[in-house]
């Protein structure tokens, strides 16, 4: 849409499934969400394959030739059937050329473990160093700096029985888990006036529901 008028723009786009965030890089947009296929036509068949996060032109609504290549194999539990994992996209932040994106999956680049947390090079699709040690979903993603802030339903295993978990900071290069701690606070994340604002309850809280409280954190 036109940022002024609100008047509808040429781009379209289809998929065979939804998109759940976007960001851009340059001249391509980044898209992830939950599809098997991008541009297909308006029955859904055809396309171009993409397993839940792609790069399109924004003016056209073509696909680009980025690819990061997202699975999670399948496995059988004995003697009972075959479990096919989910592959989703839920959030992507971008870095200049770098995208950083959570969800559920277990693969990048076909064969490169990468437990729900990875990153990638926009142009030419290929995974970056960056490797969280986490287990679990991830929602939210966010560049800031030095640091990228992940929250969601996850664990991040220390050692000697050390935990993290709501949204924890990571080294943009190695993906290191950082001092930053905010336990339990795993909704949405933003930037606003130098703090970090999420939704969660925090553990030294009143026992309310999860996610009832909108909160600052300090960075």
């Amino acid at each position: 849409f036109d940022a002024i008028t609100g008047a509808r723009a040429s781009f379209a786009l289809r998929t065979d499934g939804y998109v759940a965030t976007l960001a851009t890089s340059g001249s391509t947009l980044v898209i992830g969400g939950n599809f098997r296929f991008v541009g297909t036509a308006t029955d859904g068949s055809g396309g171009t394959a993409r397993r839940s996060l792609a790069g399109i032109n924004p003016v056209t609504g073509t696909p680009t030739s980025f690819d990061a290549g997202l699975d999670s194999p399948s496995f059988t539990i004995p003697g009972g059937p075959m479990i096919i994992p989910a592959v989703v996209v839920n959030d992507l932040s971008v870095d200049g050329e770098t995208v950083f994106f959570g969800g559920t999956f277990s693969r990048v680049n076909g064969s490169v473990v990468r437990s729900n947390l990875a990153a990638a090079n926009v142009s030419t699709g290929q995974v970056t160093g960056f490797a969280p040690p986490l287990s679990g979903l991830v929602s939210h993603v966010l560049v800031n700096g030095d640091s990228i802030y992940a929250s969601g339903e996850f664990t991040v295993d220390l050692g000697s029985g050390v935990f993290r978990s709501g949204t924890v900071a990571f080294d943009p290069t190695s993906g290191s888990v950082k001092p930053f701690e905010a336990q339990r606070a795993g909704g949405p994340l933003a930037l606003f006036d130098g703090k970090l604002t999420s939704s969660g309850q925090l553990e030294d809280d009143d026992p309310a529901p999860a996610f009832s409280r909108l909160l600052a954190l300090d960075l």
